[in-house]
């Protein structure tokens, strides 16, 4: 749930599976210990209780951001399981971790082969890393992925230019995840001289 307003409790087939009280961040939760076999009919069910003087400005009730149902193979990445930074970045060069968490919901130990390749908002040119774990026998894992960039585009106010991170996880040469995240490459300082700085200006 990308945004429900506000005091919302979720159910799945009469199981509460928690509640969330805040009305502008995103949540979820897992369904899969709690649904019904293959064939029957699944209800989720979703209570708002929006009452009293709660918010600055008027924000409406209920769902109103996006809702979406996730399925995924028993090895995957988790939601919010990629992060992204840029701890080094100039006109000529910069830095790019990718911070990758995985799960094994198998109880089988096998080989984790992750490729992370990075499209440029003005090159089609494809710039790759390759992580390996084997043998992957617990139940979680992380990478991380480096990447050094010559001549970065960076992302500015006036050109606000993306760059796409493509990470596709394989499990003993089977692929069981891939996701697409979206970022930016730029440099956020503060001085008491000169303020807020982006990209050093």
């Amino acid at each position: 749930f990308d945004g429900v307003y506000m005091n919302s409790e979720v159910w799945i087939n009469g199981q509460s599976l928690g509640v969330h009280p805040y009305g502008y961040t995103p949540f979820y939760y897992e369904l899969t210990p709690y649904l019904n076999p293959v064939g029957e009919k699944n209800t989720l069910a979703v209570k708002v209780s929006n009452t009293g003087k709660n918010s600055r400005w008027y924000s409406g009730s209920g769902i109103y951001r996006h809702v979406d149902l996730v399925v995924t193979d028993k090895v995957h990445i988790p939601i919010w399981g990629i992060s992204i930074s840029t701890p080094e970045v100039s006109k000529e060069k910069a830095k790019i971790k990718i911070r990758i968490d995985l799960v094994n919901e198998t109880k089988e130990s096998g080989k984790i082969l992750i490729n992370t390749h990075l499209i440029g908002p003005n090159s089609p040119e494809k710039i790759e890393a390759v992580a390996i774990i084997d043998p992957f026998s617990g139940d979680k894992a992380t990478v991380e992925q480096v990447f050094d960039l010559k001549n970065p585009t960076l992302w500015t106010l006036d050109s606000p230019a993306l760059y796409q991170a493509v990470t596709e996880v394989s499990f003993n040469g089977k692929v069981v995840d891939r996701q697409t995240t979206t970022f930016g490459i730029r440099s956020i300082a503060y001085s008491a001289d000169k303020g807020f700085l982006l990209n050093g200006e």
